[in-house]
């Protein structure tokens, strides 16, 4: 994997995560004290997911922040997808 696929990848599942917890973009980015245009981008592969920036979505979605770290057989390339 890649790290523009890693960023991918993150932009995905918090999509993902976001949508399960019925938030919009604008409503996370709030939680994580960002602005909305944030949100798009991250979803987008745009920008990558920094470790406190995991923390602080851990914590607008209610998941452990493990979840934003792939395992290993998806990182190598083994699995399509979690």
């Amino acid at each position: 994997m890649t790290e523009k696929e890693l960023t991918i990848w993150h932009g995905k599942l918090i999509r993902e995560l976001r949508i399960k917890k019925g938030l919009t973009q604008h409503e996370l980015a709030a939680k994580c004290g960002k602005s909305k245009q944030w949100g798009h981008s991250l979803e987008a592969g745009i920008i990558s997911v920094s470790i406190y920036t995991a923390m602080q979505l851990s914590i607008a979605l209610g998941v452990r922040p493990g979840i934003f770290l792939p395992s290993k057989s998806i990182f190598l390339g083994q699995e399509e997808s979690q």
